[in-house]
């Protein structure tokens, strides 16, 4: 039977592996981490060893039972997998309907698998109907709730569940994973696009959400390295343009301060002395707070990147560690 292969996350395999040999799996459990890191892969292997015909209990299944094939082919009617990026899906309705299916016999053995994927995005009315199955689960039924941001869960819903982080994928596991797809990763397709294999894999930033993606956006990439690199170099003026550039067009900066951070790492990684480490470690550290005050204080995004810009551009080290600092530069 063919599966998506898994690729990282060893630690947290054989963590879960142990618990499904002592019998002592939760029966909630929050997977948190990048989005397209693998987390959705590992809860559907896990799903399919609990399901197995065969009672494996290492995390793959067996791979040849009329179970596993049927969770491989998204049959299996004990596996109940949710998207909650669909708003459809996210609904109280449906989690009510999902909770009435769990009070009838499973059809296959006595365990049942619930995945709820991206599950940040299920309602408040939804995590509340959830609670009680979560409170009060059924003998054999598990809960595997996927996330890329588990802080926007309910606190009354996360403390119930084990909480499982996962990491970004390193540049070698990428660089593996994405010469399994050479429609993707071939040295022609990259010449014509003008990036190296080593960019297409620094670009990823560890996760493999959209390969196709990251192709649509390497004019942003090019524009990027080259403005803050002359920021970089001493140029005040275009830190002031670039600055108002980004700020106008406020639905795409969220991606180009990720490209910024992955740019500026590389920088840092790169750099031959301490000082230029530090600037550059300075930077990544105000990009952060950057986004976090832009997208969810709502503070003017041009002066937020301003500051940023011109400590970069003047090599004054300045450490954006909380919100005053902005803040005060803004009432300045």
């Amino acid at each position: 039977m063919s599966r998506r292969r898994i690729v990282g996350h060893e630690r947290q395999r054989a963590g879960l592996t142990r618990l499904l040999r002592s019998a002592s799996l939760p029966s909630a459990l929050v997977f948190s981490g990048p989005a397209g890191i693998g987390k959705s892969l590992v809860a559907k292997a896990l799903a399919a060893t609990l399901l197995c015909e065969d009672a494996g209990q290492d995390l793959v299944g067996c791979l040849k039972c009329n179970a596993c094939r049927l969770v491989e082919t998204g049959n299996h009617p004990d596996l109940i997998s949710f998207d909650c990026s669909d708003r459809e899906y996210s609904k109280m309705e449906n989690v009510r309907e999902l909770l009435h299916r769990l009070h009838l016999r499973a059809f296959n053995g006595n365990k049942r698998a619930v995945v709820f994927n991206n599950a940040e995005h299920l309602s408040i009315q939804a995590t509340n109907a959830l609670l009680k199955a979560v409170e009060e689960p059924r003998a054999g039924t598990h809960f595997i709730l996927v996330t890329s941001n588990h802080s926007r869960l309910p606190p009354t819903l996360l403390s119930r569940c084990q909480l499982w982080f996962f990491d970004s994928l390193s540049q070698e596991q990428i660089a593996a994973v994405l010469k399994e797809q050479p429609e993707v990763f071939h040295d022609a397709k990259l010449s014509d696009l003008g990036i190296t294999a080593d960019e297409l894999v620094l670009l990823t930033d560890g996760s493999l959400d959209s390969i196709e993606h990251i192709i649509d956006r390497l004019d942003d990439w090019r524009m990027v390295t080259s403005t803050l690199d002359q920021i970089a170099a001493g140029d005040l003026s275009q830190a002031l343009h670039f600055a108002k550039d980004l700020a106008r067009e406020k639905n795409s900066l969220r991606e180009r301060l990720g490209l910024m951070r992955i740019h500026a790492r590389r920088r840092m990684n790169d750099a031959s002395d301490w000082d230029e480490q530090y600037r550059w470690s300075i930077f990544i550290t105000n990009l952060i707070s950057t986004e976090r005050l832009a997208f969810e204080r709502n503070l003017g995004a041009v002066y937020c990147l301003n500051n940023c810009f011109l400590d970069l551009s003047s090599r004054s080290f300045t450490r954006l560690t909380n919100d005053d600092r902005i803040l005060d530069h803004i009432t300045l």
